[in-house]
């Protein structure tokens, strides 16, 4: 109860100042979007304070685009020149999709009042930021600055992973306290988070850095998220997430540098690493999940695709695969997790198939207008490296997403839609700059 008394005045000043500043208050939002630790209950419901920053952020954005309604309303019906909806959101069809499964399985759920949590937490208030923000940041100047936004996070956690790896301070299991074996936690309760939040961050900021670069004193910030990123990522030890920072890295070069020059490093890369023995069979035993955590998640798979067989349709309900798993959990298999820590059949098992299709067509409908985007002209620079920076970092989150759970958790369903709400600033911004004219015409 005290503790619960003790973040009013802190929710308090939140609101004031988003009431002064919203986009401030988004911006420190983004900053803190670990404080979902920061857990509570507001009467029977529990609560984080992320979530509670998220909904005065969507009240104030109402209450404020209320008052804008008033003040340029017309009585002839007649919008002001200039005021025109250039671009109708190819999103909306997916979302519905989305969370429709989402909702349903709310009721599928063998803990109905647990998996309506999960359905607010993870869904709901996670796409109303992403309403806030393409509706509050509309111009380069303004979304640029959630880029700064994400990197002043990453720099204080790489900091904080460097204590961490020196100390051994702050890490949340004994197991990986250790000098000779530490991997560092963070804020979180497992090294495997660590690059699940930072791996697209990285990648997005390794495309933005190309922008300006030779300019010091506007790209330090950026290399300094980089190498704090990076750094934080390998003292984690998490081989999910360096494969997906890989992964998105080579997406940037391949589109910012030479699409011949990474296929030809990329393949002699690999030839050399199968040229040498022990390395060839250290990268064959990753390959073909021949090592510890692998062969669990084999039979996690198994056991997951066996709850599928029975549950096609409505998978098992939010928060349900847990407890559904116990049925069909094979004789080898040890470990207690929530999820198929494979981001297809995470959804999958989650949301039923409906919710399924939904994840993949918002991922479609992502790559489709980033693509779009590309090919436009003429097309800003900063736009452009930014753009590409973002289908790095989606391509991170899916392939580290093969082998664990990159959404189903508040900081990672929020970083998903402000990926989500980047791409659809960035589309319309590149609408509103080139697109009138041949709409016109």
């Amino acid at each position: 109860m005290l503790y619960t008394l003790a973040l009013i005045p802190y929710l308090i000043l939140f609101s004031y100042l988003s009431w002064r500043n919203l986009k401030l208050a988004i911006l420190l939002l983004i900053v803190l979007l670990p404080t979902y630790v920061i857990r509570f209950s507001v009467g029977p419901l529990p609560s984080t304070l992320l979530e509670l920053m998220i909904l005065v952020i969507f009240i104030i954005w109402l209450i404020s685009k209320k008052q804008e309604s008033i003040k340029t309303f017309h009585p002839s019906g007649d919008r002001p020149q200039g005021e025109k909806q250039i671009f109708k959101n190819r999103y909306i069809i997916p979302v519905i999709i989305f969370l429709a499964g989402a909702t349903i399985s709310i009721f599928t759920s063998p803990a109905v009042r647990d998996a309506a949590g999960i359905w607010k937490a993870y869904f709901i208030e996670p796409i109303l930021l992403m309403i806030v923000l393409i509706n509050s940041f509309k111009e380069k100047k303004d979304y640029r600055l959630i880029l700064y936004a994400l990197g002043i996070t990453t720099i204080g956690f790489g900091l904080l992973g460097l204590f961490q790896k020196i100390t051994g301070w702050g890490i949340y299991e004994p197991i990986w306290q250790p000098a000779d074996a530490r991997r560092i936690t963070l804020t979180f309760t497992s090294p495997n988070a660590v690059g699940l939040y930072l791996g697209p961050i990285i990648v997005l900021y390794a495309s933005w850095f190309f922008y300006q670069y030779k300019d010091w004193p506007k790209s330090l910030f950026k290399l300094a998220v980089l190498i704090l990123g990076i750094v934080t990522v390998l003292l984690a030890v998490s081989r999910g997430a360096m494969l997906g920072v890989i992964a998105g890295l080579v997406v940037v070069l391949f589109f910012n540098w030479s699409k011949k020059g990474t296929t030809l490093i990329i393949a002699a890369l690999l030839s050399s690493l199968f040229l040498i023995k022990s390395t060839a069979v250290k990268l064959w035993s990753f390959l073909t999940f021949q090592f510890p955590s692998g062969e669990l998640r084999l039979y996690l798979w198994k056991g997951a695709k066996a709850l599928l067989l029975d549950n096609w349709l409505f998978g098992a309900g939010l928060g349900g695969f847990g407890q559904l798993f116990e049925n069909y959990r094979p004789e080898n298999y040890t470990e207690i997790l929530i999820y198929p820590h494979n981001i297809f059949l995470n959804f999958w098992t989650e949301t039923g198939l409906l919710g399924l299709l939904g994840f993949i067509a918002i991922i479609f409908t992502f790559f489709t207008i980033a693509f779009t985007i590309n090919k436009r002209q003429p097309i800003d620079l900063e736009n452009k490296l930014i753009n590409i920076g973002l289908l790095g970092a989606m391509i991170s989150i899916l392939v580290h997403g093969l082998v664990d759970v990159p959404y189903f958790k508040n900081d990672l369903a929020v970083l998903f839609w402000i990926l989500i709400a980047l791409n659809i600033i960035i589309f319309n911004q590149k609408i509103n700059n080139t697109g009138t004219k041949q709409l016109k015409n």
